[in-house]
């Protein structure tokens, strides 16, 4: 049985041969690569300045201090039901209130929800693209503009797409960007790198006195091969990364790693920068899955894609299966036939609090596979092994 498996990055021996370099270098975790990545970006997004750490989450915390600065009076952030958890841990950390207003069908924050949301407290607005589909956010600058509200462009899983004619994480007051698995630009996983974009002058100075605050890089060497193991060599390594996991806790060699907040470490700032010269390569491949998972999709009404849109870029592709059948059911029938997938984010409940698409569209969405290369063979193929066993797991209920 052929197996499909998720993608957690596209690279090419380039990648391989700036580890190597880093290496033979001794240049693993400090070097001239970071500043060099940091200059790239500056020049890429200009006239913003940009500031690279480990986290992409890091950025966010970085900015609501900086926002907090200016407006000790206020507390309040808004952002969508629909968030990767790592986005509201950074709100709490700094002592701030999440306020989550309702998606649209794309799975990107409302407009209007964000305006209906204002109030006295109200900071700042937390604006994802998510999962790559670009959302209204000139319509949103617009809002907080004329409210007098920062904005945080969430650019984390779209480093090189445009809207209106601005690169995404240009809008606003600043731009996040992040490198970790499954992104655009991908260095490794769990601190592995990401970057904050200040937009507006003002935040200039605050920006780089706590840029200077961050330690150094360190131990990242083994946070590589963690990567290498047990995502992109997971075709190879199968369930032994697991197993091994397991082994070196048992003896007590490694504990579960707190976030530490640091600077971005040499071998994946140099990773990054040759992610960066293949960026438009990358955006195409993944519009080039999009377009073709469409079309494998045509002509059936079990499964649909929320997030479509005519050449759009996406990170990952997300659809929507029937309300009656559980996501984690589907998950493992479909391991058993050779498919791996993802699900979704959980939605952020409020008790009192209606969100309706988010809490809907959340437990009914799965990640499939769109690895670099695939065929248009071998994505109908998955669309077949998924259709075919949300069919079986119907029939079983209906004859129980």
């Amino acid at each position: 049985m052929k197996r499909y498996y998720l993608s957690y990055a596209d690279w090419s021996a380039t990648e391989f041969k700036a580890i190597l370099y880093c290496i033979l270098k001794g240049q693993i975790n400090y070097g001239p690569h970071p500043e060099l990545l940091r200059k790239k970006l500056s020049n890429y997004y200009t006239p913003s300045t940009v500031y690279t750490s480990n986290y992409g989450h890091h950025a966010i915390k970085t900015a609501l201090e900086i926002f907090r600065r200016q407006m000790p009076e206020r507390s309040e952030i808004i952002l969508p039901a629909y968030i990767c958890p790592s986005v509201l841990q950074s709100i709490k950390l700094c002592g701030l209130k999440p306020v989550c207003v309702d998606v649209e069908s794309d799975l990107n924050i409302s407009p209007a929800a964000i305006s209906n949301a204002f109030g006295v407290k109200t900071l700042a607005v937390i604006v994802p693209h998510m999962y790559g589909c670009p959302a209204k956010i000139k319509d949103i600058e617009i809002l907080c503009r004329e409210a007098g509200i920062f904005l945080i462009d969430d650019a984390a899983q779209v480093i090189g797409v445009s809207q209106d004619g601005r690169l995404l994480g240009s809008f606003g007051d600043v731009g996040i960007l992040s490198f970790a698995q499954s992104k655009t630009i991908v260095t490794g996983v769990r601190g592995s790198g990401g970057a904050l974009l200040i937009n507006k002058a003002r935040h200039h100075q605050d920006a780089s006195k706590l840029a200077k605050l961050l330690p150094p890089s360190n131990k990242r060497f083994t946070v590589l091969l963690e990567f290498l193991w047990s995502y992109l060599w997971e075709k190879y390594t199968k369930n032994s990364a697991y197993y091994l996991g397991r082994l070196v806790q048992l003896l007590g060699l490694k504990t579960r790693n707190s976030i530490t907040y640091s600077e971005m470490s040499n071998i994946e700032a140099a990773i990054a920068i040759e992610q960066f010269k293949r960026i438009d390569q990358i955006v195409l491949e993944k519009s080039r899955i999009v377009e073709a998972y469409k079309q494998a999709l045509n002509g059936q009404t079990t499964l649909s894609f929320p997030q479509y849109n005519l050449g759009v870029f996406l990170a990952r592709v997300m659809l929507l299966i029937p309300e009656e059948i559980n996501a984690g059911i589907l998950r493992k029938a479909l391991k058993k036939n050779g498919l791996d997938i993802r699900l979704g984010y959980d939605a952020y409940v409020i008790e009192g609090k209606n969100n309706k698409n988010a809490e809907g569209l959340a437990p009914r969405l799965i990640g499939v596979p769109c690895v670099p290369g695939m065929s248009n063979v071998e994505i109908n193929e998955i669309c077949k092994i998924i259709l075919q066993a949300i069919t079986v797991i119907l029939l079983s209920r209906n004859n129980t």
